[in-house]
């Protein structure tokens, strides 16, 4: 007997052994009533969150199938149906056509419409106002004209209502369905881009206006201006049509002349900003003076700065010591060998005249009244040669003695107390910018020596001797900070005779009555011209000028998307609407 006889073979009858009492058969064991209601109530639960599940995401993907279409403009479908029939062409796809695809997305579509109906609505306008926003941001960028050549509410509506038309038209042409006719498509297009671009022009002049009020009412130069001390009247601070509008209403009886007075007091402050330009290397001290405006404006200021200037030279000069050292020597040396050969003779007649003059034989020293003598004399020298025509080399030696100036002032440097150096220095600043001043008030047309933007300008550029009035160029000459901005701002744009003033007053004696009806109109725009009410829109158009400034580019910023995005869902709307 081996170890497998006792497993019996085929046609034997198994013996009774060790596993005798293992089911062959298992038999099903019937479960107990509470267990069979917990088990149904599982089966339940499972089968409702599959459904749920299953729900869940054909929901969501109505959503996005209406979305897709909005901001496709209505052929999402289109473009869905042509990328499944390329699938359905491979080897594992399933086969369908085009068209068969395309009516099974419809039919999702459609179900689903019917059962979401504001789900739907909602979701596809709002696909279509961020396509719209997308193609409008993109247009811009791609177009920056369109908007950048257009000043002004008007042309920022145009722009927008442009570049929303396309998106509408394509939305309309978008949503037909089977076989178009040419003239039903253009008919449709034509619809859709007159809606698009309806909205667009309007949401993009609604946002440029609300941008204009919420900024700043002051431009970068007006401000400039403002912040300098000078008042503006509501015109200049807007500038542009509004500038030319205040002007032409100079002309108004009346109020032109308030508006006139305005602007007088405009020049009057000008003349101030100036003054107090001149003298702000001496300090605040001194800008107070006239910002208080304690002095008169004109020929009594203009004295006055004299003195200030007399005074404090008095009192920086003396203190002042330079020596003729091997610097000096070496610095001067250089200058003459930078020249050509027939200019150094204008230097060292310079040297002999101013220079020379005050140096002590013995120790090489030179006083403080020696430092501003030679340097006076080496500056008037230096700017004659540098307007000089006579000689193309004038110039370069004219150069040369303003440098040997500056190497003179560096020697004051060694020699003296640093804090004496830097007065002095400020001192001459000082006195350069006050004599930019001083020409414009004594030019032609100044009117006791009190100044116009035109005429402080024409001053400044004089003052310039810089090859070929390079630092006016540039917009970097001496008080040119307030000139230039002055000139570009306060400059009047329309003449005014007084002429309709005079026949105002006439036919007021004439026709009474008619004048009195026009007193409500005049009397608003003559609040505005008040003292009172300039000063308040001065105060409030440049309150907070920062951060309504971001707030104004931030709305500006999305005018070309948000145009574009209103105006293609307003299409998408109306579409559907009429095309339901």
């Amino acid at each position: 007997m081996g170890i497998f006889d006792d497993i019996p073979m085929e046609g034997e009858a198994a013996p009774a052994g060790l596993f005798d009492d293992i089911p062959m058969d298992v038999e099903a064991v019937p479960p107990s009533p509470a267990a069979g209601a917990r088990g149904a109530a599982e089966d339940a639960k499972g089968q409702r969150q599959t459904a749920e599940t299953v729900g869940g995401l054909k929901y969501a993907s109505g959503i996005a199938q209406k979305a897709a279409q909005g901001i496709t403009s209505n052929w999402g479908d289109e473009i869905a149906a042509t990328l499944g029939a390329v699938g359905a062409k491979l080897p594992w796809g399933s086969g369908k056509s085009r068209a068969e695809i395309l009516r099974d997305i419809r039919g999702d579509e459609q179900r689903f419409t019917e059962q979401n109906p504001n789900t739907a609505l909602g979701a596809e306008v709002a696909g279509a106002v961020a396509g719209g926003v997308n193609a409008g941001n993109a247009a811009m960028r791609a177009a920056p004209w369109l908007l950048g050549r257009a000043p002004g509410i008007v042309r920022t509506a145009v722009g927008t209502g442009l570049i929303s038309a396309p998106g509408g038209a394509a939305n309309a042409v978008g949503r037909m369905e089977g076989k178009l006719d040419p003239g039903e498509v253009a008919v449709e297009a034509g619809k859709g881009a007159a809606i698009a671009g309806g909205l667009g022009a309007v949401t993009g002049g609604a946002g440029q206006a609300v941008g204009n009020v919420v900024g700043p009412w002051l431009g970068p130069v007006a401000r400039r201006l403002h912040q300098l001390g000078v008042q503006l009247t509501p015109g200049e601070m807007l500038g542009g049509l509004y500038k030319r509008a205040e002007d032409a209403a100079t002309s108004t009886p009346f109020v032109g002349q308030m508006i006139r007075n305005r602007q007088a007091e405009g020049i009057e402050s000008l003349n101030r900003a100036a003054y107090n330009e001149a003298l702000a290397p001496l300090g605040k001290r001194y800008q107070d003076m006239f910002r208080r405006g304690n002095a008169e404006v004109g020929n009594e200021s203009i004295e006055d700065m004299t003195a200030i200037l007399g005074r404090r030279y008095d009192t920086v000069v003396p203190r002042l010591r330079a020596n003729y050292d091997p610097d000096l020597h070496r610095d001067l040396a250089a200058l003459a060998q930078g020249l050509p050969v027939s200019a150094r003779p204008l230097l060292q007649d310079a040297v002999r005249r101013y220079l020379r003059p005050v140096i002590d034989t013995t120790t090489g020293d030179i006083e403080g009244r020696g430092i501003q003598t030679a340097i006076q004399g080496l500056r008037n020298e230096g700017n004659r040669l540098l307007r000089s025509q006579a000689d193309p080399y004038h110039y370069e030696a004219g150069e040369a003695m303003l440098a040997l100036r500056e190497r003179l002032l560096d020697a004051a440097g060694r020699h003296s107390l640093p804090k004496d150096v830097n007065a002095f220095r400020n001192i001459d600043n000082a006195y350069a910018r006050f004599a930019i001043v001083r020409d414009a008030a004594g030019r032609v047309g100044a009117d006791m020596g009190e100044f116009t933007p035109a005429q402080l300008h024409n001053a400044t550029r004089t003052a310039d001797r810089s090859a070929g009035k390079g630092a006016t160029a540039r917009g970097t000459g001496r008080m040119q900070n307030l000139s230039g901005p002055a000139k570009s701002v306060m400059t009047r744009r329309v003449s005014d005779s007084g002429t309709p003033e005079r026949a105002a007053l006439v036919g007021a004696i004439l026709a009474p009555s008619i004048a009195l009806k026009t007193l409500p109109g005049l009397a608003g725009l003559a609040g505005l011209y008040t003292r009172t009410g300039n000063a308040a829109f001065r105060s409030i158009g440049n309150a907070g000028y920062d951060t309504r400034l971001a707030l104004r580019r931030a709305i500006r910023a999305a005018l070309p998307g948000a145009g574009t995005g209103v105006g293609q869902g307003g299409a998408d709307l109306f579409s559907m609407s009429n095309n339901p």
